[in-house]
């Protein structure tokens, strides 16, 4: 709600929540979350009601900046000459918008490759279920199989690397990003969003938004089925 000396605006969202699950392993007589001292202002916001959820990853820095890991899983096999492709849509996976830049998980954070901006975006339905179908440029991507992950890429092209080079802690508890995201700081007609991620946390993998081959390199758990930062 704003007001002023002459008028009231009131205003309200809603949104509706797939359910619930507790991703993080809940540790007998584990300390309170141990979070950053300052929150990060998000780089690469989702927009429009789209989510973060629990466990998901962040490249936090320590000026108060960072990106978010987003991943995109595939719910259908692509070839090369594709131009759509659909990603799944179940509730707990990330959104792609009009504008990301994506490309196929590497199977490093040093390995380059192709990469396409997104177009358009459509919520629909891939063999009875829920997927966003999304449009990018023919010979864009390459070919990847239904269950592979996409990732945001630095830029549109061939050779290029993954945005997120150094993710180093986890997302606390689900958020939506409920506007638009303000391109400077003149700009007053977007949204600035700030996070506050947490560090030496234990998630559930199958939990966890998603899990690709190159976060084997960095986990810390030598428990089979936890990842660890």
């Amino acid at each position: 709600m704003m007001t002023g000396n002459t008028g009231r605006t009131m205003f309200a969202t809603r949104d509706s929540i797939a359910g619930s699950k507790f991703v993080f392993v809940k540790m007998a007589g584990k300390i309170p979350q141990c979070r950053v001292p300052i929150g990060m202002r998000v780089l690469n916001p989702f927009t429009n009601k789209a989510k973060v959820y629990q466990g998901d990853l962040v490249e936090y820095k320590i000026d108060g900046t960072g990106y978010l890991l987003k991943l995109f899983k595939l719910a259908k096999a692509i070839t090369a000459q594709d131009t759509t492709i659909y990603i799944a849509n179940d509730g707990f996976s990330h959104r792609p918008e009009t504008g990301n830049v994506i490309m196929k998980a590497p199977a490093t954070f040093a390995t380059t490759g192709a990469a396409s901006a997104i177009s358009a975006v459509t919520a629909t339905t891939y063999l009875g279920a829920n997927v966003y179908t999304a449009t990018i440029e023919a010979n864009a991507l390459g070919t990847a199989s239904a269950g592979d992950y996409l990732v945001e890429a630095v830029e549109a092209g061939s050779g290029k690397l993954m945005l997120v080079q150094n993710p180093n802690s986890f997302i606390a508890e689900d958020f939506v990003f409920e506007w638009g995201q303000s391109s400077g700081e003149n700009d007053f007609d977007g949204a600035v969003y700030n996070i506050t991620p947490v560090l030496h946390e234990v998630a559930w993998k199958d939990k966890m938004t998603g899990y690709p081959a190159f976060l084997n390199a960095i986990n810390k758990s030598k428990v089979t089925g936890w990842f660890e930062l």
